[in-house]
């Protein structure tokens, strides 16, 4: 907010557009954070992947939405084609960034920067879960659903999550899908207004950013 209010290059309408965009970010953000904490709540085990895809669209697209778009409209004079191009490309890189952060919480081991395994602890319904629970048989499946029930798990019950998880192979398929969004992701950003002119510099920056997050994916795990 000081930022732009300092700044005498923008308008006051331009200003106002912005944070507009800033508040509905955290509006959806909100939304997004409260959709997952009520699927533990209300101890809601039967998530669709698509919900997870909204969820987490919500959650974390929606900043990296509002970085893409604000920056299209202050810098290129509020072309209409290329905010909507950005906003829509980072939300998709949002979305990818939040997928990987998932997988690494299970796959990612200690290097990672954060104390692994910590979704398992909090129950929560990540993508990584969610195949989990298809793809293993219906007596691991009721355990599996008894522990993600239970208020707390001790760590022996984590490392038996986090090896049901392994064994039914979700580590390869979330590395593939992450990987498939990264490649559609990277094909948008050949099509952006402007990639070949002036753009090209912030261009080669996002692909940057989109190769340095999906890195450390493993597909040749079994399936």
């Amino acid at each position: 907010y000081r930022l732009l209010l300092a700044n005498t290059h923008f308008k006051p309408a331009e200003i106002i557009w912005v944070l507009q965009q800033f508040n509905r970010a955290q509006i959806d953000l909100a939304a997004g954070q409260l959709r997952e904490t009520l699927w533990v709540r209300e101890r809601e085990l039967n998530v669709a992947e698509k919900n997870y895809r909204a969820m987490i669209r919500e959650k974390t697209g929606a900043f990296f939405r509002f970085a893409g778009e604000a920056g299209a409209f202050l810098a290129r004079g509020r072309a209409e084609r290329s905010v909507a191009a950005l906003s829509n490309l980072c939300e998709q890189i949002g979305i990818l960034f939040q997928m990987i952060d998932d997988y690494r919480d299970v796959f990612g081991g200690a290097d990672y920067g954060k104390p692994a395994l910590q979704d398992i602890r909090e129950a929560k319904r990540t993508a990584i879960f969610i195949h989990t629970r298809t793809a293993i048989g219906p007596l691991q499946r009721r355990q599996l659903d008894r522990l993600f029930l239970q208020s707390s798990r001790t760590e022996p019950e984590v490392a038996w999550i986090a090896e049901r998880m392994e064994a039914g192979g979700a580590r390869r398929a979330q590395a593939r899908k992450a990987l498939a969004l990264k490649a559609a992701i990277l094909k948008s950003l050949e099509r952006l207004p402007g990639v070949k002119s002036a753009a090209q510099p912030y261009a080669e920056a996002l692909r940057h950013l989109v190769s340095g997050i999906a890195t450390g994916l493993d597909v040749s795990a079994p399936s």
